[in-house]
């Protein structure tokens, strides 16, 4: 196969592990093009839009979110159309969740337009909506201020060149038929794995690993 920056690597066998989202983009380019099947099988599946945000607070801010009434986990979908001064992708946050052991708290935001609007937000706008939106969620808040987390990390995946996306899913034109065609060998060498070919666990990350060794174990029996 051509690889960046010109050349040529050949292999026996080649086994396709890129998203989803990357081959519905076209990259990489297979030559011959795939067969028609499995090409509307990449069309026809979806690719999620999530993002994660992540926000780090001192244990004393931990203490201090708890005396507010702020609960660790929040599982539902926030709307907070009533809530003065949140954004739009902020009305499209699926949950807040500490995650365990550490002093940070995830938030997932969902759907391409919110996903981008949040990935443009600076830093710092990002602490601001945060902080508004606690501030609606903690029963006790009257009087008093909401910690301001102290610095913030965020996924990428939606604007990734190598990911166009987060994960798999069954969209509308699409079934379980095109999972098992996404994961089916071409041409006697070339395989397919990651977890848009699992059809039990795709969209995860167990699913993935798990179709890696499906095609490592076919490839072997195949002879190396």
């Amino acid at each position: 196969g051509a690889v960046r920056g010109g050349g040529c690597v050949r292999a026996r066998h080649i086994l396709v592990t890129v998203p989803l989202g990357a081959l519905k983009a076209g990259r990489p380019g297979f030559d011959p093009p795939l067969p028609r099947d499995k090409a509307d099988a990449i069309r026809n599946m979806g690719m999620g839009h999530v993002e994660k945000v992540f926000f780090r607070f001192s244990e004393g801010q931990w203490g201090e979110l708890a005396d507010l009434g702020f609960s660790t986990s929040f599982t539902v979908c926030l709307s907070h159309a009533g809530v003065k001064g949140v954004t739009p992708w902020a009305k499209r946050i699926l949950g807040l969740h500490r995650v365990p052991g550490t002093g940070y708290m995830v938030v997932w935001v969902t759907g391409p337009e919110p996903t981008s609007q949040m990935l443009e937000c600076s830093e710092d706008a990002l602490m601001d909506q945060l902080q508004v939106l606690m501030g609606s969620l903690c029963p006790n808040v009257e009087g008093s201020t909401v910690p301001r987390a102290q610095s913030v990390l965020r996924t990428g995946w939606t604007q990734d060149e190598f990911t166009k996306g987060s994960w798999s899913y069954i969209a509308k034109k699409s079934g379980k038929g095109d999972i098992d065609i996404l994961g089916r060998p071409e041409g006697g060498n070339l395989y397919f794995a990651g977890e848009a070919t699992h059809p039990m666990y795709f969209g995860t990350m167990h699913g993935a690993f798990m179709s890696g060794e499906r095609e490592a174990e076919r490839i072997l029996k195949k002879g190396c």
